[in-house]
């Protein structure tokens, strides 16, 4: 039996697809590059496919749900000593995406604070501040003074209740 079509037959019933073609198609689509092995390979390609078949499904799921429920992390701004500018980002461990930066530039960066928030509230921010930017999310030195003064707000009606009840 041609190696091809065994393999391409097994993917079609593993992927209840009509033919090879669509289980190629489907693979492709699923970022699976489908290549081609001897018969007793076939089921050791079966489990790859299906990994990474449920990898990506849950990778979506995931993606869907934070979006549903407003995944919370935390609103960040760090300061570029080299030219002034502030990034305001969202992370969910500021301080390793503060390290990440930090990596990836020849500059120092200086951590001006963060505050709870969700990628919603960084798209507001970059809203609020489009005037100021200077290139995706650096903006002016301007912009400094009012970001680190909504971060101690947030903190402020984040800690409030919590104050209040004991």
């Amino acid at each position: 039996m041609d190696d091809r079509m065994l393999t391409s037959k097994a993917a079609a019933a593993m992927l209840d697809v009509e033919t090879p073609r669509d289980a190629h198609m489907r693979l492709r689509r699923a970022g699976v590059e489908p290549y081609y092995l001897s018969e007793r390979r076939v089921r050791w390609w079966e489990s790859d496919v299906q990994r990474v078949l449920d990898d990506r499904a849950d990778a979506e799921r995931r993606i869907r749900i934070r979006e549903e429920h407003g995944e919370r992390g935390f609103i960040y701004a760090i300061r570029c000593s080299a030219t002034g500018c502030v990034k305001i980002g969202w992370a969910m461990r500021p301080e390793r995406r503060y390290i990440e930066l930090q990596v990836g530039s020849p500059a120092e960066h200086v951590r001006l604070g963060d505050a709870p928030g969700t990628r919603g509230d960084e798209v507001s921010l970059h809203s609020q501040f489009a005037a100021l930017r200077v290139r995706g999310e650096w903006f002016s030195p301007e912009a400094e003074a009012e970001i680190t003064g909504w971060m101690d707000d947030r903190w402020a009606a984040t800690l409030a209740p919590e104050s209040m009840s004991a």
